[in-house]
């Protein structure tokens, strides 16, 4: 017997699965996937539409298929792995957001550590994340009891970093023809820079 689909719950099947998805688009440019997530981008309509052509001619010689109803063809945006990605632009998605904004505050270890997991994945989006953070991540240190002591300081960068997240966190992609400026910054508990370009609109982090 063989099987004729990845099974969920196998221990090395996303290893598996990105294995054959490199194999499948090996050489192909202006594609990415993860796992199963795959994103098709191209600067004009033409070469769009033939990057699409030569995905779905890869997966039907595979022998794998896509189904119709999850795929987005030709959209200005689209949500690629907690992100919204289009127009030259890159910023978290709603829902994400959303499940930051309305987190708990954790009472141990563990729940302080998910919430820093889901925090740190989106700290490009927050200014001095690590300077922010840092009360929060000592709690997770080793020898620290499981219950966490909630204290002020604690509360001020759980706060800190949900009230940052839920402003208009927005980063542009590089315009090579405009200039580059890189703004540094350092404390007793972090050193920070963010390149920025200046658009009509203001100063933005580059993606």
């Amino acid at each position: 017997m063989q099987f004729t689909v990845l099974h969920f719950g196998l221990q090395c099947a996303p290893a598996a699965f990105s294995r054959l998805m490199r194999k499948v688009f090996h050489g192909l440019s202006n594609v990415k996937n993860y796992i199963d997530d795959i994103i098709v981008y191209h600067a004009t309509w033409d070469r769009h539409l033939e990057g699409i052509r030569s995905v779905l001619e890869r997966l039907q010689s595979a022998g794998l298929t896509a189904r119709p109803t999850k795929c987005l063809i030709a959209f200005p945006e689209v949500e690629f792995l907690g992100h919204k990605i289009g127009s030259g632009t890159l910023c978290p998605t709603t829902e994400k957001v959303e499940a930051i904004r309305s987190a708990e505050t954790p009472q141990t270890k563990k729940q302080l550590r998910s919430f820093l997991g889901l925090a740190g994945f989106y700290r490009r989006y927050i200014p001095n994340f690590s300077a922010i953070a840092n009360p929060r991540t000592d709690a997770t240190k080793k020898g620290m009891p499981n219950k966490i002591q909630w204290d002020q300081p604690h509360e001020r960068a759980f706060q800190a970093v949900k009230s940052c997240l839920s402003k208009s966190r927005v980063l542009r992609q590089p315009d090579f023809k405009k200039t580059f400026i890189l703004a540094t910054d350092a404390s007793d508990t972090g050193v920070g820079a963010v390149l920025m370009q200046q658009h009509d609109d203001g100063k933005y982090p580059v993606a």
